[in-house]
């Protein structure tokens, strides 16, 4: 499925200032995998070490937050649109981007 995935402004340093990156993904976890390829340098932003999801940041499909739906089990249809954001309250150590 065609999916765009939307990126807040905080990680365009990461993805060569690109706020939407279109990719074929039938999960949100497999989206998120081909956008961390295309821009490895984000991959650290959304994993930890340990290839999970990390708690600084907020995932939705379409407006919906993906901890409501499958989290990264989510399935896709074409033409969704995943965005990506940080958590709300969430506290980056300054610099670490």
């Amino acid at each position: 499925m065609a999916v765009t995935i939307e990126l807040s402004s905080v990680y365009l340093p990461l993805t060569d200032n690109q706020r939407a990156v279109a990719v074929e993904a039938t999960t949100v976890g497999e989206a998120l995998r081909k956008l961390t390829e295309k821009h490895t340098r984000l991959s650290k932003e959304i994993y930890n070490g340990r290839g999970l999801r990390q708690p600084s940041v907020s995932i939705y499909v379409n407006s919906r937050d993906i901890n409501t739906m499958d989290d990264i089990n989510t399935r896709l249809e074409n033409g969704d649109v995943v965005t990506v954001v940080p958590s709300v309250g969430w506290k980056r150590p300054y610099g670490t981007i």
